[in-house]
């Protein structure tokens, strides 16, 4: 469990299989720049739960409505 990790590879198949089997929030895949001011920094598990900065950031303080509409001219 971890906020982030840094993998290497030149195989696209590979780096799709690594990135989802690596458990971590955030993942770098042939970088070791991962954390930037669009990225949404967060972990898993017991690293946290959530995500702050970017637009998943955002969602923690929002409500979400539904709204339907019917007949609108």
């Amino acid at each position: 469990m971890a906020i982030c990790r840094i993998a290497s590879t030149i195989s696209s198949l590979v780096f799709r299989f690594v990135a989802e089997a690596i458990e971590a929030g955030m993942v770098g895949v042939n970088t070791g720049l991962i954390s930037t001011e669009v990225a949404p920094f967060g972990g898993i598990k017991q690293s946290g739960c959530g995500r702050k900065e970017s637009r998943y950031g955002i969602e923690d303080y929002l409500e979400i409505k539904y709204l339907c509409l019917g007949g609108i001219q």
